[in-house]
């Protein structure tokens, strides 16, 4: 009598399981969306600077020195006058990692 409850247990676990895989594998069928307002990250080709790359450039250059509360202030001018420029969102980040650790 117990094997037939424990193979009749197992069919209907096997049954039930079997149903949650289809349902999962369904559910996990998702289509891409769009973000409201585009695309949030430009490609480096995309991004408009203003006159000049010199503050990136400054910023790159003390960060190699070492010279990081420099490199800060330069990155920091190039975020405020080009919010997607996305290298000097990477500046500002590094620079203030290295200015904590100090």
């Amino acid at each position: 009598m117990r094997r037939i409850m424990l193979v009749l247990t197992c069919c209907w676990l096997g049954i039930v399981l079997g149903g949650c895989k289809q349902t999962l594998r369904d559910a996990a069928v998702v289509v891409p969306v769009e973000p409201p307002g585009g695309d949030p990250v430009q490609e480096p080709t995309a991004v408009k600077y203003y006159p000049s790359d010199e503050p990136v450039r400054m910023g790159l250059e003390h960060y190699n020195r070492g010279a990081y509360g420099l490199s800060q202030r330069y990155f920091k001018d190039v975020v405020e006058k080009a919010p997607k420029d996305v290298t000097a969102w990477i500046g500002l980040a590094a620079s203030y990692d290295k200015l904590r650790s100090l």
